[in-house]
């Protein structure tokens, strides 16, 4: 689980929090202007509030003896029967990862059509002053939009009266750039599409802007019912571009709230609850220490408690000749226990320990385990280790934790898997025993030995099967 992911979720879980706040407050009064504020900052807030943190409002100041930063291998270490080593191949996260960019990418090519689309009607349309208003007069059986400044009209498919209530509702979109809300609302859609709670927020949005601007229709003294009527007329004229503000947008939702009592301004008192609304997520943000994530680096203090960012080590810890000889000392040293062999016992250990400031391991132990011979072997390689070079911090050297994720897998595919031994006329061949230089012609009798027979013969080490060449004499 790396930095952006976890960015990702605290996102997320943002958003389903102020969706859930505007349905249970705010979905049912007439505050359309409160109502704009809130949305935006709900979708403003839940993207910054986890860069925020009161870590250091809220840590001790009391001097600091101990630092621990917790740090994760970008690698994890593959344990097998045959050999220990870094998997190469591509994990189900990765490919989840690659659906999700696909889809976004997708989404993002979709919102460059729709504003060729806006280009296009506006290279066909003619500039013109009607009412006072500047707008650009398009033909066609089209219903009136607007795009940021832009009004959108036909003229001849409306009377003069009607044309006047068209003018006061999209003049208030282009007045009040409810085209910024729009794209912002793609935007986060585009981002977060695999959350619904976004796709919801997105059509609050739209859905508000509208109430918006009916609310200035109706303040400039058209007839209500009227105006109704010609929005329900206006249902089967197009296009539908998703980016504009349309007139036609939400009709059934614009009726019943343009007939809605006005709620009294003593309900604007429920916009504050927004406050500790954010308040609670940046103290949670604050609060959220390594063991929920093994990539936040942390400094903290033997109380538990936050002091800084383990980013601001000068020095951290190293292992002799860097990762790649930790890497190579893990795999050398590793042994996969015989007994989680037999059991088909397989899983992935995560082993924390601590490089202290002479270079040491300590307290080691297992954050996360599988099955005692595992996790024991897994402690046994991490307390092998040789001293580190120790990290250092304002020019002392300090403690600083480690997280080391070790799997042991077993391969069931054992066609794939090479035969644990290889014995020619009696003799157990090493490792390095190339059975293509046995010639053909020499060889008088070749026995595979399965699981059973090959440790009854030949005992653990045939574990993986046996083969046995006898040559001719």
């Amino acid at each position: 689980m790396n930095e952006l992911f976890i960015y990702f979720l605290k996102v997320n879980a943002a958003l389903v929090l102020f969706y859930v706040l505007f349905r249970v407050a705010f979905y049912r009064d007439t505050f359309w202007v409160g109502r704009r504020i809130y949305l935006i900052l709900a979708i403003l807030v839940s993207v910054l509030y986890p860069l925020v943190s009161l870590a250091g409002w809220l840590e001790s100041r009391e001097p600091v003896q101990i630092f621990i930063a917790e740090w994760t291998f970008a690698q994890e270490f593959i344990v097998t029967r045959e050999a220990v080593a870094p998997t190469a191949s591509i994990s189900w996260q990765q490919i989840l990862l690659a659906v999700y960019v696909a889809v976004s990418a997708i989404l993002l090519v979709r919102l460059f059509v729709q504003l060729f689309s806006i280009a296009r009607w506006n290279r066909r349309s003619q500039k013109a002053v009607i009412h006072g208003v500047s707008v650009k007069t398009v033909s066609g059986n089209i219903a009136p939009f607007s795009f940021f400044k832009s009004i959108y009209v036909n003229p001849d498919l409306c009377t003069d009266e009607e044309l006047k209530e068209i003018l006061a509702h999209e003049n208030t979109h282009a007045q009040q750039w409810h085209s910024a809300d729009v794209i912002l609302g793609e935007l986060l859609t585009i981002a977060c599409w695999a959350n619904p709670f976004t796709w919801l927020l997105k059509s609050e949005i739209r859905q508000n802007l509208e109430f918006l601007a009916d609310n200035q229709v109706v303040k400039f003294g058209f007839d209500t019912k009227k105006y109704q009527y010609y929005l329900l007329n206006l249902a089967l004229y197009s296009p539908d571009i998703q980016l504009t503000n349309k007139f036609k947008s939400f009709l059934k939702n614009r009726i019943i709230m343009m007939n809605k009592s006005k709620t009294k301004k003593a309900g604007l008192i429920k916009y504050a609850l927004i406050l500790p609304a954010i308040f609670a997520l940046i103290f949670a943000n604050s609060l959220l220490l390594p063991a929920c994530s093994t990539v936040d680096n942390v400094v903290i203090n033997t109380k538990n408690e936050v002091i800084s960012d383990a980013e601001k080590l000068d020095v951290m810890p190293q292992f002799p000749g860097g990762q790649s000889a930790l890497m190579g000392f893990v795999a050398e040293n590793v042994r996969y226990p015989a007994d989680a062999q037999n059991d088909g016992i397989q899983g992935r250990v995560i082993v924390q320990f601590v490089v202290t400031s002479d270079g040491s391991i300590a307290d080691t132990e297992v954050v996360r385990g599988v099955h005692p011979s595992l996790d024991n072997e897994a402690i046994r390689v991490i307390e092998a280790m040789p001293r580190w070079i120790p990290g250092e911090q304002d020019g002392q050297k300090v403690n600083v934790m480690f997280t080391m994720p070790i799997i042991f897998r077993l391969d069931d595919a054992s066609t794939n898997t090479p035969p644990s031994l290889w014995v020619v006329d009696g003799e157990i061949m090493g490792k390095d025993f190339d059975p293509y230089s046995v010639s053909v012609e020499n060889i008088e009798s070749i026995t595979v030995w399965g699981e059973e027979e090959a440790v009854a013969r030949f005992g653990e080490r045939g574990r993986n099967g046996v083969v046995e060449i006898v040559m001719k004499r």
